[in-house]
């Protein structure tokens, strides 16, 4: 008798059946499938949300990609403890593909932030949509800086973790660098106010978009009103509107949609316009200082000035050889050290922090996110 073959031993329905479920099993994936790029793209949060699901798909029916991710994880993360001139000098001694990618991350951030945020504070939500507009790489930029300053910033023990910049000196201008002071940040400070804001109203439309109305009433002088929104202790600014006879209106196309707003008028506490300038607890800027017990430093602007990242400050430290670490936001989950050094017992005059960057970076203001914390 001929051998039959295991499906002969089930009837027409049964093998049916099994070949239904065969089918349905997803064959693996092989790893070839992802690269580094992906790979290392996928967990710095820096890729599109198509490569995203693209990686994840694959990861979910390949074991050895889990297994990459997995060990990607501790290898990126020793990374960003290593300052970046050192990551640069370790990929000319040595070639690595994951280390090579890594650093595309962190150059690809910086020259889109010091391209779309030249002169301008990440502190601006038009700033900020002006990026987002730039690319997915702008979009992913936005990303990085809204999350650090805005969303999860790390926790500091003074100022609430963040730091006005440009403002807290208790020297003169004329002892800093007048390139780290633009003088459009002195700005609010330079104009005396002018008539009053007496009705401000916040309203989210179907669109999604916000519209902000404010009557004004006093110094027909007055032409602008500074528009800021607040939420959770935070407040943003949000645009400048032209005063036409005492009534002012500026519409932000999908603020409400990306702060998850609900459709309809806003909070009274949730919207505020005031004259002569921006309230002064929005003008937190891209520093996040954790100074730890010891007094919060005083710092300049951050800029670029031949591919160098330069900040100007006062530390005023009870003895020398004091370690503190500059990192920057290069990611919506990563930050990368850019470098550490000693702070001098010196208070009579600034000290210039200065930190290498990519040959991407471009002169002038820097608006990335920094965080600057005292080790020990």
């Amino acid at each position: 008798m001929p051998a039959r073959s295991d499906r002969e031993e089930f009837s027409p329905a049964a093998t049916q059946l099994l070949d239904g479920v065969l089918a349905s099993i997803p064959k693996l994936s092989q790893a070839s499938d992802v690269n580094e790029q992906l790979l290392v793209g996928y967990l710095a949060g820096s890729l599109s949300p198509e490569d995203a699901a693209h990686v994840e798909s694959l990861a979910a029916n390949n074991a050895g990609i889990r297994r990459n991710l997995a060990q990607l994880i501790s290898t990126i993360e020793s990374y960003k403890r290593v300052t970046y001139n050192e990551l640069v000098e370790a990929a000319k001694a040595t070639d690595s593909p994951v280390r090579n990618e890594w650093l595309k991350v962190v150059g690809n951030h910086i020259e889109v932030i010091t391209r779309s945020l030249r002169g301008i504070p990440p502190t601006r939500w038009t700033s900020l949509e002006t990026m987002s507009q730039d690319g997915p790489e702008g979009l992913t930029a936005f990303k990085a800086v809204w999350r650090a300053l805005f969303v999860s910033p790390p926790q500091g023990t003074s100022a609430e973790g963040l730091l006005r910049l440009g403002f807290g000196y208790r020297r003169s201008r004329s002892d800093l660098d007048e390139t780290s002071l633009p003088s459009d940040q002195m700005r609010s400070f330079d104009q005396v106010d002018q008539g009053a804001v007496t009705l401000c109203t916040g309203e989210v439309l179907e669109s999604g978009d916000l519209v902000v109305d404010a009557t004004v009433e006093g110094s027909e002088d007055a032409t602008t009103v500074y528009i800021s929104y607040t939420k959770n202790s935070r407040t943003l600014a949000l645009a400048e509107a032209e005063i036409i006879d005492g009534k002012a209106r500026v519409e932000l196309l999908g603020f409400g949609t990306f702060m998850s707003l609900p459709v309809g008028p806003l909070q009274v506490d949730a919207i505020s316009a005031q004259m002569g300038g921006w309230p002064e607890r929005s003008e937190v800027g891209q520093i996040i200082i954790d100074s730890g017990p010891r007094r919060t430093p005083n710092l300049g602007l951050p800029i670029v000035r031949n591919g160098e990242l330069e900040i100007t400050g006062y530390f005023e430290e009870v003895k020398a050889g004091a370690k503190w670490e500059l990192s920057l936001a290069v990611s919506p989950n990563s930050w990368q050290v850019l470098s550490r050094f000693d702070i001098k017992r010196v208070t009579e005059r600034p000290q210039v922090i200065t930190a290498t960057l990519p040959p991407t970076a471009m002169d002038g203001p820097f608006g990335g996110a920094l965080l600057l914390k005292r080790l020990g």
